[in-house]
C-alpha cells in the first residue's frame, strides 16, 4: 500500500517527501493509459493538494508532525488519483507512546478539515483517526 507521510524523521516538508530521487520526469506527450491528460491532471491535483494540506495544518496546528508522529494519506491522494470529488483518508501515525498532546492534535487535524469542508473519510472510524505503532503507553 502507497503512502504519503506528510513529514519525516530527518524533518523534510510534503513537498521535499513527495519528490522522489528516482523518480522520473512524465514526458510532456502521453504514449500510454497511464500518461494519459486524466491521470496527469489528477497527479498534479494530487501534489498541489498535499502542498496546501501541509501549508493549512501548519498555519493552523502549527507542529503537526514530529519526529514520532506523521500524518499519513491513504486512497486516491496517495495514488495520485485526486479529484475535487475525493474523500480525505488519513491517520495520524504514532511511533511510541500515547500523549494526550496527540490526541489534541487529532482533533485538531479534524476539526480544520471539516472546517475547509474537506469531505470526511467514511463512518467507520478506520481513517480521519490516529493510530499506534507500537502498543506501550505513557501513563
Amino acid at each position: 500500500m502507497e503512502q504519503m507521510r506528510t513529514a519525516s524523521r530527518t524533518g523534510q516538508t510534503l513537498l521535499e517527501y513527495s519528490r522522489m530521487q528516482d523518480a522520473k520526469p512524465i514526458p510532456p506527450v502521453s504514449t500510454g493509459l497511464l500518461d494519459s491528460d486524466v491521470l496527469r491532471s489528477a497527479r498534479e491535483a494530487s501534489m498541489k493538494k498535499r502542498k496546501e494540506l501541509d501549508e493549512l495544518l501548519s498555519a493552523e496546528i502549527g507542529r503537526y508532525a514530529s519526529p514520532d508522529t506523521s500524518l499519513v494519506v491513504f486512497g486516491s491522494l496517495a495514488r495520485g488519483e485526486w479529484t475535487s470529488g475525493s474523500d480525505l483518508d488519513w491517520t495520524y501515525l504514532i511511533d511510541g507512546g500515547a500523549k494526550s498532546t496527540h490526541l489534541q492534535i487529532t482533533q485538531d487535524i479534524q476539526r480544520v478539515f471539516k472546517e475547509k469542508g474537506l469531505a470526511e473519510p467514511g463512518p467507520t472510524g478506520t481513517f480521519g483517526n490516529m493510530a499506534f505503532s507500537h502498543t506501550s503507553f505513557i501513563k
